[in-house]
């Protein structure tokens, strides 16, 4: 069991994929691509024991100096403008229920991978 407001983390997922799509719609490769993966985790001594869903795509990618900032309020790399808040919402909520959101990337042509990380509650014995 995963201790979350549903409509809550759905918004999340949604918000990433959507991410992806609008980073692949511009690539010119004809196999775009947005991989959807469950992955799991030990607990450590700062998280507990973790499920990941991870959203990778093969899209624009991102510049590693912007790794650390794409979760940072009103931050955006997008062509027009986006409003900075979606990725930032997403990562405070995630955090607020003892997860985190991760993001690679080998930089710019290279696509992206965020793992949204929630934590697992055990379930009592009967």
């Amino acid at each position: 069991r995963v201790p979350v407001n549903r409509p809550q983390v759905i918004q999340v997922l949604v918000n990433l994929i959507k991410n992806s799509c609008e980073s692949i719609a511009d690539q010119d490769p004809e196999d775009k691509s947005i991989i959807i993966t469950a992955v799991g985790s030990e607990a450590d001594e700062h998280y507990p024991e973790l499920i990941g869903i991870q959203i990778s795509d093969n899209g624009c990618g991102i510049e590693q100096s912007q790794l650390e900032k794409i979760f940072s309020y009103g931050f955006t790399s997008k062509k027009g403008g986006g409003k900075g808040y979606g990725l930032h919402y997403c990562s405070n909520y995630i955090q607020s229920i003892g997860g985190r959101i991760d993001a690679e990337s080998q930089g710019t042509g290279f696509g992206a991978l965020f793992t949204v990380w929630l934590p697992i509650t055990q379930q009592k014995a009967s």
